[in-house]
């Protein structure tokens, strides 16, 4: 059991580290992202980003603003695929590590069975 709480704290200690991480990435690039708290308002954010988009499209390229928006979508949905595949790895070391913690109580129950039977056999043979 001792085992089983162990690999849980790794993994929520692991889980919260790429949470962490992936807030400081966001906060490392702040020269592209949009400004809210200067800007006024949601508004005037949107409307920066209405206006980048215009001016992405008069040239046939993609707004900054967008690509950076779609990359930390996929940042994130990439970050949210391996917590899952982390806990559906950690639940099935959990799952092992049960299975291991029966077989030993069954190879411990089989040890006092044959060494009970065997002090039987002997006291009866003397």
């Amino acid at each position: 059991m001792l085992r089983k709480q162990k690999l849980f704290a790794l993994a929520r200690d692991f889980i919260k580290l790429v949470v962490v991480c992936s807030k400081k990435i966001v906060q490392r690039c702040p020269e592209n992202s949009v400004d809210t708290e200067s800007s006024g308002s949601f508004a005037d954010a949107n409307q920066q980003v209405n206006e980048a988009k215009a001016e992405a499209n008069k040239h046939a390229g993609v707004c900054p603003l967008e690509l950076e928006r779609r990359l930390h979508e996929l940042l994130e949905a990439r970050q949210h695929e391996r917590i899952a595949e982390l806990e559906t790895a950690l639940e099935c070391a959990a799952r092992k590590l049960d299975e291991k913690e029966v077989e030993i109580c069954w190879w411990r129950d089989t040890a006092r069975l044959v060494t009970k039977h065997r002090e039987q056999r002997l006291q009866l043979q003397f």
